[in-house]
């Protein structure tokens, strides 16, 4: 989440199969200004219905302006900086 300290567990798998994982802290930043403005309404979420792939985030490219991603709650939880064209 934007503006946030964030949990991140990063899990290593080597190529024997064991694994190992550590858990880190990342403080955001603030969203940029047009996509702090930006609202996203879910009028009904029901997460056992959806299938949204594997990352479970659904991408909204609007055009000429930085493209976005949500999670099932309306939550802005990635963006680019880059204009999409």
């Amino acid at each position: 989440y934007a503006n946030y300290s964030n949990q991140v567990q990063v899990t290593l798998t080597y190529k024997d199969g064991t694994t190992e994982q550590k858990m880190f802290t990342i403080k955001t930043g603030k969203l940029p200004k047009n996509l702090r403005n930006t609202k996203i309404t879910v009028s009904k979420s029901n997460k056992s219905k959806m299938e949204i792939g594997n990352n479970e985030l659904t991408y909204i490219n609007k055009t000429s302006e930085e493209p976005f991603a949500v999670d099932a709650d309306g939550n802005i939880r990635w963006y680019s900086t880059l204009y999409s064209r």
